[in-house]
């Protein structure tokens, strides 16, 4: 799993890796910038292009609370 972020320090992406924590989840956190957002390998996984996103095997969640629920 990967969880990617824009900023590790906000309230929505620090719930979603709280609670990853907390359930002993592992995933790979990638802090994705702007020139990042704009390649078509990213594109190709949101349909918001909002943050943050969990890209799992089943999928891509991207609401921290449907994150939070998954882990």
């Amino acid at each position: 799993m990967k969880l990617y972020v824009n900023n590790a320090t906000s309230m929505p992406n620090a719930l979603a890796r709280i609670v990853q924590h907390a359930t002993g989840q592992e995933a790979e956190l990638v802090v994705a910038d702007d020139e990042f957002r704009k390649t078509p390998g990213y594109k190709a996984l949101t349909t918001t292009d909002k943050f943050t996103l969990l890209q799992t095997a089943e999928g891509c969640l991207h609401e921290s609370t449907d994150i939070a629920k998954y882990f």
